[in-house]
C-alpha cells in the first residue's frame, strides 16, 4: 500500500450525488442537518443551479459538477450567487465545497484564507495509488465519481485560477518541474498514475518523463484527446501542408454539426469563431484561463523525447481522419512501450453558445465519462501486463486526431 501524504489533502466537507437530479420544477430541497437560515440559501441556490444547468438539486448532497456542470458553468454561478447574497465565492472554494450544502455554508463563514489552491482532492477514499489530474479540475468530478469510491483522484493547478498573476515566460519543462515538486509534496514516492486533457495531457507526458528520470515508476500515463508535440514540423513540407487544411477542415465541419442549435445557432457558432480570430471577443479556456496562454506559448518550443513508460490514449471517435493524419495522434514515434488508443462518444452540449470547448465538454458526459472509466479501470487492472513488446492491439482504432489541440500541439 502506497501513502499518501495528509499535508496536501484538506479534510472537504462534502458528499458527492451523482444521481441527486431532478427535472421538476421546483422540489422541495432537503438539507442535510442545516438550520432554517441555511435552508432557505439552500434553496435559492438551488433556485440559481437549476436555471444554469436545467436540473434541479434534489438534496443538499448534490454536486454541481456531477449535475452537468464544469468550469465555464461555474463562473456564470458564482456571478449570480454574488449578485443575489452580496458575498463572492472564489472558484477554488466550490472546487473543494461543490456540494449545495457546502456552498450554503461557505456563504455563512467569514472569509478566511484559501487552502491550498495547488492541491484539490476530488476522491480522498481507497487504499489504491491516486490518480493526478493536471488542471482542468471542475471536469474530472464525473470521471473520479465513476471510478469509484476505493480510487483516490487528485487535480493538481500550479496556479489559482482566480488570482491572475503576472509572470515570465518559462520552458515547458520548467514548468513540469513544478508539477513533479507538488506531485511529491502529496505523494513521495511511486507508483504514480497522470492524467491530462489537451495541453495538459502533454505537460503530464513530461511530468512523467521527469518523474522516470528520477527512477521513479509511472504506473499509467493517461492522455486525453492530446496531439504530439511538434508533429506537424516534423513532417516533409507537402506532407505538412495536406494535413494541417485536412484537420482543420474537418474540426470545424464537426464543431459546426455538434453545435445543436439547427441553422441560426450555426450561423451565431461561425459569427463567433470570425470574431475570435479578429481578436474581437476572447475564447473561454477550462479552470485557468489567464494561464493557457502561458502554457501554449511554452509548448511550441517543447519537444518531446521518446517515452517507455504504459500509456493510455482517450479521443473522441468522430474526430478527422484520413491519409494525411496519423492515427495515434502523432505518438506513434514517441511511445516506445506499452500503449492503447480507446475512442469515446462524445454528445452534443446543447447549451452551447458556440464559443464554448465544446468537444472536450462532451466527452466529460454520458456516455463519454462512463465509457472513459471503463478504459481507465481496464487499464489499471491490467498493469501486469508488462511485456516489453509492444502488442498488436496499440495499432488499431486508425484515422483518429485530436479537434482541439492542433497536430502541431499548438
Amino acid at each position: 500500500m502506497r501513502k499518501v501524504s495528509q499535508f496536501a489533502l484538506p479534510e472537504p466537507n462534502r458528499s458527492r450525488d451523482g444521481t441527486g437530479r431532478t427535472t421538476q420544477p421546483d422540489p422541495p430541497v432537503r438539507s442535510s442537518g442545516a438550520g432554517d437560515r441555511t435552508g432557505d440559501v439552500q434553496s435559492r441556490i438551488a433556485h440559481i443551479w437549476h436555471e444554469i444547468l436545467e436540473v434541479y438539486p434534489a438534496s443538499g448532497t448534490a454536486n454541481f459538477f456531477e449535475l452537468g456542470g464544469h468550469s465555464l458553468l461555474a463562473a456564470r454561478m458564482l456571478a449570480r450567487v454574488e449578485a443575489t447574497f452580496g458575498k463572492r465565492i472564489p472558484l477554488i472554494k466550490l472546487l473543494r465545497e461543490p456540494t449545495l450544502d457546502g456552498l450554503a455554508q461557505l456563504l455563512h463563514v467569514d472569509e478566511a484564507a484559501l487552502a491550498d489552491h495547488q492541491v484539490i482532492p476530488i476522491q480522498r477514499r481507497g487504499t489504491r495509488p491516486p490518480i493526478f489530474a493536471i488542471n482542468n479540475t471542475g471536469l474530472f468530478f464525473p470521471l473520479a465519481s465513476r471510478l469509484g469510491q476505493g480510487q483516490p483522484f487528485i487535480a493538481l493547478q500550479r496556479y489559482d485560477p482566480d488570482a491572475p498573476e503576472t509572470i515570465k515566460p518559462r520552458t515547458f519543462e520548467e514548468i513540469a518541474a513544478d508539477y513533479v515538486h507538488i506531485i511529491r509534496r502529496v505523494q513521495p514516492k511511486g507508483p504514480y498514475i497522470l492524467i491530462g486533457l489537451c495541453v495538459r495531457g502533454a505537460l503530464a507526458y513530461e511530468i512523467a518523463q521527469q518523474l522516470a528520470r528520477e527512477g521513479e515508476k509511472i504506473a499509467l500515463l493517461i492522455m486525453i484527446d492530446t496531439w504530439a508535440p511538434g508533429y506537424l514540423p516534423r513532417l516533409p513540407r507537402l506532407h505538412r501542408m495536406f494535413a494541417d487544411l485536412s484537420y482543420r477542415v474537418q474540426v470545424f465541419r464537426t464543431q459546426v454539426a455538434m453545435t445543436g442549435h439547427g441553422r441560426k445557432g450555426r450561423l451565431r457558432y461561425i459569427a463567433c469563431r470570425v470574431a475570435e480570430k479578429l481578436h474581437l471577443m476572447r475564447r473561454p479556456v477550462e479552470d485557468d484561463d489567464w494561464y493557457h496562454p502561458h502554457l501554449v506559448h511554452a509548448l511550441r518550443s517543447y519537444r518531446p523525447k521518446p517515452y517507455a513508460g504504459r500509456v493510455l490514449l482517450l479521443a473522441r471517435q468522430d474526430q478527422p481522419k484520413g491519409p494525411f493524419l496519423d492515427a495515434d495522434l502523432g505518438w506513434s514515434d514517441l511511445l516506445t512501450g506499452w500503449y492503447r488508443l480507446e475512442l469515446l462518444p462524445a454528445v452534443p452540449n446543447t447549451r452551447s453558445n458556440g464559443a464554448e470547448t465544446v468537444l472536450h465538454l462532451a466527452m466529460f458526459r454520458e456516455p463519454g465519462v462512463d465509457v472513459m472509466a471503463t478504459h481507465i479501470m481496464s487499464a489499471m487492472e491490467d498493469r501486469a501486463e508488462k511485456s516489453s513488446e509492444v502488442p498488436d492491439s496499440r495499432r488499431r482504432n486508425r484515422g483518429t486526431t485530436n479537434a482541439y489541440t492542433t497536430p502541431a500541439g499548438t
